[in-house]
């Protein structure tokens, strides 16, 4: 299974969600959109979900594809996964700025995360 939480913000990631409707894979998908319009064809969709549902996802997952909230990225390296992470930017209008950026970075610099900022190629 693979889940994707875009987090609690008020902000959509569309962008993200696009790139999941657009993965080639044979396996269940659970997707947390928050605000977000879109809903990946093939994923089961929620808007928001309880920490402990949140929990027993990342728990089940084989992957976490996660935006660079520090809650998420927490939760999933506490539960031993190493997650996907896709920052939110700002010329998006997925955040008022890119502070997501230089902490993805840094914990795909030591090794923490897979980060993935450019989606045009697809996840």
């Amino acid at each position: 299974m693979i889940f994707v939480t875009v987090g609690t913000n008020e902000a959509r990631f569309d962008r993200l969600l696009r790139a999941v409707d657009g993965l080639d894979v044979d396996e269940e998908i659970v997707v947390q959109n928050g605000a977000s319009g879109v809903r990946p064809a093939r994923a089961s969709c929620v808007d928001f979900l309880p920490f402990d549902e949140m929990v027993a996802h990342v728990d089940r997952c084989r992957v976490v594809v996660t935006h660079a909230g520090v809650g998420s990225i927490l939760l999933a390296l506490s539960r031993g996964r190493r997650p996907v992470v896709v920052p939110r930017l700002k010329r998006h209008g997925e955040a008022v700025d890119d502070h997501q950026v230089p902490l993805t970075r840094r914990l795909a610099a030591q090794g923490l995360v897979t980060a993935v900022e450019d989606l045009d190629g697809g996840l």
